[in-house]
């Protein structure tokens, strides 16, 4: 089931990774038709001062055909040369009106090109905003799609959590022996002083059994096997296990008792005398009140 929910979030995102390299190629494609757009106008923009320039030209030119018109006619016949030059001139306004229409043919033609690319752009713009708003409501549907399946997947692991510790933690009888042989077993090893050994049946049966009623034995019997091996700090550690988890646990006195002894064995005399006060303070009745007096007198007697 958890692997199912999961599928179904790597597919949303890489729809959305999907989406967002479409977007992406659309504003690449509309960068260079804009530039494309821009050169055309350019080049239109030359073109028309080069077909003005020919109008101006070809102004003059047939100004000054006119102008010779008129003096040619007032001359005699006799003067051939001027009848020759004047159809020179004529033959190349000719021409220069044949280059002016195929300018403004071209013209004509490059703004039609114009105006087909600025459509294609608008075209793509429009398709972007239309990707643009897909890809977030896209995106929007992708994310509460997740949120919900995260929210469902923390439910889920809740019950599965829930039910695995009514499955394993079923106190059954037959599951009460099994602990206590096992906590047994690790306590036998303990008072032979095989200390390693007995450690590890004792964590063995703090994994198998941690809602067990010997559960604090076994963290105090753990830190006497520290305390054995003159592993101090970590004695302590497991002490505090027991005074912390099980608050109101009967092994509480004894674990504050040799948690002071252990400060005391690494020269924390401070620190182990505060913690024989406090034992006195919280546990007044128990034999180890009793004994932590007498650790608390032979400090004095020490004392300079």
């Amino acid at each position: 089931m958890r692997r199912f929910l999961w599928w179904c979030v790597i597919c949303l995102f890489f729809i959305g990774c999907a989406s967002e390299r479409d977007l992406q190629t659309l504003d690449n494609n509309v960068i260079i038709l804009n530039g494309r757009v821009n050169a055309l106008e350019e080049h239109q923009h030359q073109q028309e001062i080069k077909l003005k320039n020919q109008e101006v030209a070809l102004k003059n030119l047939k100004e000054r055909l006119d102008s010779l018109g008129k003096t040619i006619s007032g001359l005699p016949s006799s003067q051939g040369k001027l009848l020759v030059r004047l159809e020179e001139v004529e033959e190349d306004l000719k021409q220069l009106r044949g280059q002016v229409e195929y300018n403004q043919h071209a013209l004509d033609q490059m703004q039609t090109d114009l105006q087909n690319e600025k459509k294609e752009v608008e075209d793509l713009q429009n398709q972007v905003f239309s990707l643009q708003t897909t890809v977030e409501t896209g995106l929007k549907t992708q994310q509460e799609t997740i949120k919900d399946l995260q929210e469902k997947m923390k439910v889920l692991e809740k019950r599965l959590k829930t039910l695995e510790e009514k499955i394993t933690y079923l106190p059954t009888k037959e599951r009460k022996q099994q602990a206590e042989s096992l906590y047994q077993q690790a306590l036998n090893l303990f008072r032979q002083k095989k200390y390693d050994q007995a450690k590890e049946l004792f964590e063995k049966f703090l994994k198998l059994y941690p809602n067990s009623p010997l559960a604090a034995n076994a963290h105090y019997w753990i830190g006497s096997i520290y305390f054995a091996q003159k592993r101090y700090e970590e004695a302590i550690l497991a002490y505090q296990r027991v005074i912390k988890s099980f608050p109101k646990h009967s092994k509480v006195p004894s674990a504050l008792f040799k948690q002071a002894q252990a400060f005391a064995m690494l020269g924390d005399t401070t620190t182990a005398k505060i913690l024989y006060k406090q034992l006195i303070k919280k546990f007044p009745k128990t034999k180890q009140a009793a004994m932590a007096k007498k650790e608390l007198a032979r400090f004095s007697k020490k004392a300079p």
